[in-house]
């Protein structure tokens, strides 16, 4: 009996969608670890010696205080986590999953930085698709026909995405996902959580890479070719990833005082600076796993 393409799709999903848990705690662990917070601590940025090691840098970030003079400040700081005892048993399974997982994208860690940035690019211009979706939904029409241009260029002269051509031509790139959208639009992040495998996020961003995975035309690739397409871009995924920003990560470990509490500040910061579409954020230029889909993230 032939098999429709319906058939095939619902029986690859829960591969998918396996692909997709992994993918995505990654991704969001680690974005969380290298991106800028917002500017309740951009002053701590400045003052840190240009020869410290990013760890370093991202531990002093994290933990610098409020200032207690300035109401606003001080509660823009705090970061609701009701579910601290849970969480962090949750967030320790994760890193020793994350570990385990430093063999299976070792080739991606001996290859030349401009490779490696080669590979970045790509995934970047494949994640398109959802950015320009975001970019659409939040009324950036200045951001969406970047992406446009940036797609078109990329695509062709950038050699399938592998080269930023666009980028030379002043045409930055930035991500955009449905959180941020979803924080456009006035919802709040909610109470910090720790998902397992998927890392760090609130229930907003929770439904934002949701909806991501499935807005991706790549969600619903299907058949023998679909599915190699989707396990070898999830494969990338993970190890620009974990390849990409595990030393930053190493780093914030040894100088954080509370490595969890360093984590949820950084992801909690870089998500506030994202929704505001702030372009000294590094999160915003950084591959978007979640969007791959892809499958299939913190980020910024």
């Amino acid at each position: 009996m032939t098999t429709t393409k319906a058939a095939r799709t619902h029986r690859s999903l829960p591969k998918v969608l396996g692909r997709t848990m992994v993918i995505g705690a990654a991704s969001l662990m680690l974005a969380a670890c290298v991106t800028t917070p917002d500017d309740g601590t951009v002053d701590a940025a400045a003052s840190t010696s240009a020869d410290a090691s990013p760890g370093v840098q991202l531990a002093s970030l994290a933990q610098s205080a409020p200032d207690i003079d300035n109401p606003d400040s001080a509660e823009d700081a705090l970061v609701p986590d009701p579910m601290e005892d849970w969480n962090r048993f949750v967030f320790d399974l994760n890193t020793l999953i994350y570990t385990l997982l430093q063999p299976v994208i070792a080739p991606y860690g001996v290859l030349p930085d401009e490779r490696k940035e080669n590979v970045d690019n790509f995934l970047h211009n494949l994640s398109t698709p959802v950015i320009l979706l975001n970019d659409v939904l939040q009324g950036e029409v200045d951001r969406a026909w970047v992406t446009t241009q940036r797609f078109a260029i990329n695509s062709t002269a950038g050699g399938l995405g592998f080269f930023d051509t666009a980028a030379g031509m002043g045409l930055s790139p930035h991500t955009e996902d449905f959180g941020q959208t979803l924080g456009a639009w006035g919802v709040g992040d909610g109470p910090y959580t720790v998902f397992p495998l998927f890392g760090p996020g609130n229930p907003r961003d929770g439904v934002g890479r949701a909806v991501d995975m499935v807005t991706n035309p790549l969600f619903w690739l299907a058949g023998p070719t679909g599915e190699r397409m989707a396990n070898i871009h999830t494969y990338a995924n993970a190890s620009s990833q974990l390849g990409g920003r595990g030393k930053s990560l190493e780093s914030l470990r040894e100088s954080s005082i509370d490595f969890y509490a360093a984590v949820r500040s950084l992801y909690v910061q870089s998500r506030r600076a994202a929704v505001a579409n702030m372009e000294d954020n590094p999160g915003a230029t950084a591959p978007a796993i979640s969007n791959a889909v892809q499958e299939d993230v913190p980020g910024s």
